[in-house]
């Protein structure tokens, strides 16, 4: 989006429950990992990571392109401790 390529709308990422991972996560993964810590840490972080990433989408609707890359570095921070939680969730299952 930022480079121009894609249009994107805030209405379609705000709601975490609604990607693949949200369905995931509030059906099988509720069911098999509900239990764990970590797996409950996830909504919490994945539910910021949509917020910000609408929040981003707004700017940059705004013409505020400016602030919407320097939001950048804390939606691939919360990015990145989702996929950290998952392999976590992954070690727990396997042992």
């Amino acid at each position: 989006m930022l480079r121009g390529l894609m249009n994107l709308d805030a209405s379609n990422v705000q709601n975490h429950r609604v990607c693949r991972l949200g369905y995931w996560y509030f059906g099988d993964g509720k069911k098999m990992f509900g239990h764990l810590d970590s797996f409950q840490e996830l909504d919490k972080v994945h539910a910021k990571f949509h917020m910000l990433c609408a929040e981003a989408i707004n700017l940059y609707k705004a013409s505020n392109a400016a602030k919407a890359l320097q939001m950048t570095g804390e939606i691939e921070k919360l990015s990145n401790t989702v996929i950290a939680i998952l392999n976590d969730i992954k070690k727990a299952k396997m042992s």
